[in-house]
C-alpha cells in the first residue's frame, strides 16, 4: 500500500481515523494524505490552520494535506485511480449539511464508490492491539481477491483470522456442506495465518455479524463487497448498515469482478 487517505471534517471521530491512520503508516511505512472538503464560505488557510491544530501529525511521517473544493468522493476516485495502491481510512459519521443528510453519510458513499480497502472508525483505535479479524463473506470465488487483502493485514498485525459465514433463512442458495468446503480452502489459502471456520446460525445476515462480533471480541471487522452492485451477497449494504451498529472499525474491500 503506497497511500493512507484520511478525510477530515474535524469532527471527532475523525480524529480517531487521522490518529489510527498515522498509526498505520509508521507500521507500513507509507505516506498519509489528510484530505478537507472546504466549504463554500471558508477559506483553504482556514481549513489548513484547522488541521495544523485538530490532527496532531507525528514528527518524521511522510505527509500531504489537500484541500479540495465540490463533490468529496468525486475527489477521492481520482485520487485513487491517479495513485493505485490506497487504503482510505475515515470516521462513522461527521459533521453533516443537507447534502449529506439526502445522500447518505460520506462513510456509506465512500464502502460504496471507493475501489480501495475502507476502514470507517467509530471511537479509539490501538491497532498495537489488534488480535482477531473477523472477514464475513460468502467465500466464492470472487471473495480470494478481498482475503488476499486480509491476509496481507493479519500478517502485519500477527492476528488470527475469523473466517465467518452467516446461516441465515433464505440466505444462501448453495448447500452449506458447499459453503463449509469452501471455507476449508480459504483457510488453506491463508498458510502460515491461524484462522478459526465460524457457521453462524441467526434470523438474518446483519444480526448474525453483529452478534458473532460481541461473542468473539474481535477487533477489527472486515467484508468483501461489491459496490454498487447491492444485489449481491455481502453487497455494500451489508458493510454500510454493520457501520452504524458495531464499535470496532470496519474494513470493506470491493471485489475485483
Amino acid at each position: 500500500m503506497k497511500n493512507i487517505i484520511v478525510p477530515t471534517d474535524f469532527s471527532k471521530k475523525a480524529q480517531y481515523a487521522a490518529e489510527m491512520a498515522f498509526d498505520l503508516a509508521k507500521l507500513m511505512e507509507c505516506k498519509v494524505r489528510i484530505v478537507h472538503r472546504k466549504s463554500p464560505d471558508s477559506s483553504s488557510a482556514e481549513a489548513l490552520n484547522k488541521i495544523d491544530s485538530i490532527h496532531k501529525i507525528p514528527a518524521g511521517l511522510e505527509k500531504e494535506i489537500m484541500i479540495v473544493e465540490g463533490e468529496l468522493m468525486l475527489s477521492l476516485e481520482n485520487m485513487i485511480k491517479s495513485e493505485g495502491e490506497c487504503i482510505v481510512i475515515m470516521g462513522s459519521q461527521g459533521k453533516t449539511n443537507a447534502e449529506d443528510l439526502n445522500l447518505g453519510s460520506q462513510a456509506q458513499k465512500a464502502v460504496r464508490l471507493l475501489d480501495c480497502p475502507v476502514i470507517v472508525v467509530n471511537s479509539v483505535v490501538d491497532i498495537s492491539k489488534f488480535d482477531s479479524i473477523i472477514f464475513a463473506s460468502n467465500f466464492n470465488t470472487e471473495a480470494k481477491s478481498s482475503f488476499e487483502i486480509v491476509m496481507f493485514f493479519a500478517r502485519l498485525f500477527k492476528s488470527e483470522i475469523h473466517l465467518l459465514t452467516i446461516d441465515a433463512p433464505a440466505f444462501f442458495n448453495l448447500p452449506r456442506i458447499i459453503v463449509r468446503e469452501s471455507m476449508r480452502n480459504f483457510k488453506e489459502m491463508a498458510g502460515d495465518v491461524k484462522c478459526h471456520i465460524h457457521d453462524f446460525p441467526d434470523k438474518s445476515v446483519i444480526d448474525g455479524i453483529e452478534h458473532f462480533v460481541q461473542k468473539v471480541g474481535a477487533d477489527i471487522l472486515t467484508i468483501g463487497t461489491y459496490g454498487k452492485k447491492t444485489s449481491r451477497i455481502f453487497s455494500g449494504s451489508i458493510a454500510e448498515a454493520m457501520i452504524g451498529k458495531i464499535e470496532i472499525p470496519v474494513m470493506t474491500i470491493n471485489m475485483k469482478n
